[in-house]
């Protein structure tokens, strides 16, 4: 695979794919549509920034491909990270309200906060290798959070990047229902595939 990206500024990525990551945002969000086909399309949309990363002309062809193919196996995965997410989100907001901002409560809606990203981060090489490689969910779970702690420097980059973008967009909704739209999931997977393509290709699709 092309690894020029890796030489590649990740602002000059973005302007290069600006048009075909504004259209895979849109078709993300048609596939997303049916709710339990979130998954599918989330893996997709990896697969497809994979696609643009290596500069390749297929994106789009590679999102159907990998949506057609992960249907049924990416929905175990979806549902188990969404869950959990919602669980630690639910557990930071209610700590947090009743903490006043001082005593054990708000260490414990930091301590969520921690989970969610650390969650996250295992979510951006989960969702990564379910889009390039065949594992089960057990073996995808287990090596997602390998890799979280594994390579740290890659969780505070581009984890940190995507993590940061994607908070931003939902703050402010309503009003970033325009940027949602065209850049708001694209941009924040484009930026975690950028940061776990590497590692995935280095560790798990050359060993596989």
């Amino acid at each position: 695979m092309d690894g020029q990206y890796l030489h590649t500024g990740f602002l000059r990525l973005c302007w290069d794919n600006l048009l075909r990551l504004i259209a895979l945002n849109l078709l993300f969000l048609v596939c997303c549509l049916p709710v339990l086909t979130i998954p599918a399309a989330f893996t997709a949309l990896n697969r497809a920034c994979q696609s643009l990363l290596y500069g390749e002309n297929s994106a789009f062809r590679q999102f159907f491909r990998s949506l057609k193919a992960n249907i049924i196996s990416a929905l175990p995965l979806g549902l188990l990270f969404a869950l959990s997410l919602a669980v630690l989100i639910y557990g930071c907001l209610f700590y947090y309200n009743i903490s006043g901002g001082k005593g054990m409560a708000i260490a414990a809606a930091i301590f969520c906060l921690v989970c969610v990203y650390i969650l996250y981060c295992a979510g951006i090489y989960a969702f990564a290798m379910l889009a390039r490689v065949e594992l089960k969910t057990a073996s995808l779970l287990r090596n997602a959070f390998i890799l979280t702690f594994r390579n740290t420097s890659v969780v505070k980059a581009w984890g940190a990047a995507s993590f940061a973008l994607f908070t931003l967009f939902a703050a402010f909704f309503p009003y970033s229902t325009p940027v949602l739209c065209l850049l708001g999931f694209s941009l924040p997977c484009f930026a975690a595939s950028r940061g776990a393509l590497p590692v995935i290709d280095d560790l798990i699709v050359r060993s596989d």
